[in-house]
């Protein structure tokens, strides 16, 4: 199953896409840095109203924390990681692993920890052909069959397709309209 709503996750919308649930593994890749936040929110059509790059991470983590339930995957580019690490500490997030990927002329992080207590076992770094397979081989390891996997900037839909790989739910939110409508062509 896949639902997806337009929304903005600093607006509190996780709320209408969740209807009280909790997500089992949450993966995201949400914007990197102040010119990406500015460019999202201009192409939805929405007021900046003073967001960075850290008032709007800082409002990620604060919602991704409500609708945790066990493991987080969150990609960040390597501007910007340690901003994202040190917001996730602030929260209670435990870090278990971060990985370090080539993109481009620099590198993009692959973060794995949780806020909620569990049995949650240290994964060794995935060797494949593509990124995005490494990824689905990792959230394998802690894959909830039937259960959710939430990614609240979903964008093309990248969780979306680990989700169906893993035997997941997914349920996926972005400030854009168009994402949305695309994504939602995309898998019928």
């Amino acid at each position: 199953m896949a639902r997806f709503i337009t929304g903005d996750l600093t607006k509190g919308d996780l709320a209408i896409l969740m209807e009280g649930k909790k997500a089992d593994v949450i993966y995201s890749d949400p914007p990197w840095d102040d010119a990406w936040v500015s460019i999202f929110r201009k192409r939805a059509g929405k007021e900046l109203e003073g967001q960075n790059i850290q008032t709007f991470l800082e409002s990620f983590v604060v919602e991704l924390k409500k609708y945790a339930k066990g493991i987080v995957y969150l990609e960040m580019g390597m501007k910007n990681i340690n901003l994202l690490r040190t917001i996730l500490k602030n929260h209670g997030a435990v870090e278990l692993n971060l990985w370090k990927y080539p993109l481009g002329k620099g590198y993009q992080y692959l973060w794995r920890g949780y806020f909620n207590p569990g049995n949650y076992p240290i994964v060794n770094p995935v060797f494949a052909y593509t990124e995005k397979e490494a990824h689905a081989r990792l959230v394998k390891n802690d894959a909830v069959p039937g259960g959710i996997l939430l990614d609240p900037c979903i964008g093309i839909g990248r969780a979306y397709d680990i989700a169906k790989k893993v035997g997941m739910d997914c349920y996926g939110m972005d400030i854009s309209k168009v994402k949305i409508e695309k994504l939602s062509k995309r898998i019928k």
